[in-house]
């Protein structure tokens, strides 16, 4: 056999020419925010659907970008379980399809976890004889070795009560502590065995691991950092499968599920960094708009922190109608991105002015912003005039109104209308001093009234405008404009208020005469063929209503 010990120099030199892959924008940003077991089921919602893969030849063909390195020019199979060098032009002779997770822990169903690519490579087949279906753990004494696996009895506490447990060399420990965690968030929810639980409860989604595997792994994690051969990995498999490995593309992952930040919400960069407030920032002004006098209002200032390494305070000076119900926030609710709520409680007629200052944080210096709120009477709140629909098409009005005395902070207007055969009422808010309906039912009447709001206050409901059926915008006709058009139920004719119109049956009777039209005239008629008369016409017009 030829065998080559392939070092993480040697690695680094093959994966100098291959670039770095980035996972896609907004992959994780569901993740944001969690920590502990919401983190993990976060991450399992967005990597568990995905593609499988036949396994077997469907396997060896992936191999062939997922774990293929190159030695003195030539492509050898990227076996982490031996350091034999395995010609991929020789086919994969004396290797085996290994898991690293054992799929006897689930009791070898060939489900979706049997065929995932992310914890199969290529091994040798005695290594992969050897290590069986051990857990991970630190070996004391050793059994059988072949300098990159090990295999043997237990130390330092691991092993979870197997006999043995299997070692991989400091190169692949972050490898193997990362598949772990990529197959036990993945899969949290598959019905995994009571036989070989040595590393995890049964039935259990967080934190799963037993406490031993939680150190081994985030120990291993810390260890051997995400090596350039993972990276690539992660990505080729992105493209077989359409999932990838959160714990290669965010290595900072584990510490927020199980690790030393497991009580702090989870950031996409975890880059040390200055502390600071992305929200709000300096300056920035919220208003309360109109409140009447004797009232109350809410101003929501959003805030959002990052790197904080302590609570926020917060104070409220300038005017006592403006206050906060409490003084501290916490820097897991500011890095996770919260609301803070103002009260305003109107008291003096006219403009009132706040500021809020945030502080702490272990920032260098707070951040001021701007409250305001414009205290009016309170006295009731006339109603609007409610004016005729502009813009009247077949399937769509505008609602218009009078502008009230106030500024409101909007208006609501109510619409009885046909909804699947039965008359609807429903509201919809505007701050415009109109409101278009796209969904107008022609064939049927509907009805509109509008209120505006200050603050709290809602005035009373205008007059009720009705949008009578079969009616549009009247179009602008000329002198000599003429036309007609046959619908069902009549005939629509537009023309000028000096024509005359007539219509008679096919047999000459008369049967209705309009003198002075309107420009769009409708003319109701049955089904059937008429002759139309015009002033306009130098001679009649047959039409046929459908």
């Amino acid at each position: 056999m030829n065998y080559f010990k392939f070092s993480i120099l040697a690695a680094l030199l093959v994966c100098a020419t291959q670039i770095r892959a980035d996972y896609p924008q907004g992959y994780y940003n569901s993740l944001v925010g969690k920590n502990q077991g919401s983190l993990k089921t976060a991450a399992h919602d967005v990597i568990r659907k995905h593609t499988v893969i036949s396994y077997g030849d469907d396997t060896w063909n992936a191999f062939k970008k997922t774990d293929v390195k190159v030695v003195n020019g030539k492509n050898y199979w990227w076996d982490m379980y031996s350091n034999e060098l395995v010609l991929v032009s020789s086919g994969h002779g004396g290797l085996n399809i290994e898991h690293s997770v054992a799929n006897s822990w689930w009791e070898g169903t060939k489900n979706d976890a049997y065929k995932d690519i992310h914890h199969l490579n290529p091994s040798n087949a005695t290594a992969n004889s050897r290590k069986g279906n051990f857990p991970l753990g630190k070996v004391g004494t050793v059994t059988w070795t072949n300098g990159v696996t090990t295999v043997g009895k237990p130390t330092g506490g691991t092993g979870g009560g197997s006999a043995n447990v299997y070692e991989p060399c400091d190169e692949y420990k972050g490898d193997f502590a990362r598949v772990f965690m990529y197959m036990f968030t993945c899969y949290e929810d598959m019905s995994w065995g009571s036989r070989f639980d040595w590393m995890y409860v049964q039935g259990q989604k967080y934190p799963m691991f037993q406490s031993w595997a939680v150190d081994l792994l985030l120990d291993w994690n810390a260890l051997d950092p995400v090596s350039d051969k993972e990276i690539n990995r992660n990505e080729a498999i992105y493209s077989i499968q359409k999932n990838r490995n959160p714990f290669i593309d965010l290595p900072h992952l584990a510490s927020y599920i199980w690790g030393d930040k497991k009580n702090m919400p989870f950031v996409l960069d975890d880059t040390p960094g200055e502390p600071e407030l992305l929200q709000p920032t300096e300056g920035a002004s919220f208003t309360a708009g109109n409140v009447m006098q004797g009232n109350t209002a809410t101003i929501t200032v959003p805030v959002q922190g990052r790197h904080l390494t302590a609570p926020l305070t917060l104070a409220v000076s300038g005017n006592s109608q403006f206050s906060i119900a409490s003084s501290t926030l916490s820097a897991a609710e500011a890095m996770s991105g919260t609301n803070v709520a103002v009260k305003v409680n109107a008291q003096d007629l006219g403009e009132a002015h706040a500021t809020l200052m945030i502080g702490g944080g272990g920032m260098q210096e707070p951040v001021s912003v701007s409250l305001s709120a414009t205290v009016i009477e309170k006295t009731g709140l006339a109603p609007v005039t409610a004016l005729d629909p502009d813009n009247l098409q077949e399937g769509s009005y505008r609602a218009r109104w009078t502008k009230p005395a106030v500024t409101p902070d909007y208006y609501l207007v109510s619409r009885t209308y046909m909804v699947n055969g039965e008359m609807k009422t429903r509201r919809y808010m505007t701050s415009d001093e109109y409101y278009d309906f796209p969904d107008r039912t022609f064939d049927n009447d509907e009805t509109y009234s509008v209120q505006y709001a200050v603050g709290s206050e809602v005035s009373q409901p205008s007059n009720v405008i009705t949008v009578k059926a079969k009616t549009l915008a009247a179009p602008e006709v000329g002198a000599d404009d003429f036309e007609v058009a046959c619908v069902p139920g009549g005939v629509r004719v537009v023309c000028g208020s000096h024509y005359s119109l007539s219509v008679a049956d096919i047999s000459g009777r008369a049967v209705i005469t309009v003198s002075a039209p309107t420009p769009d005239t409708f003319i109701p008629l049955s089904k059937g063929i008429y002759i139309l008369y015009s002033t306009r016409l130098t001679k009649p017009l047959k039409i046929y209503v459908p």
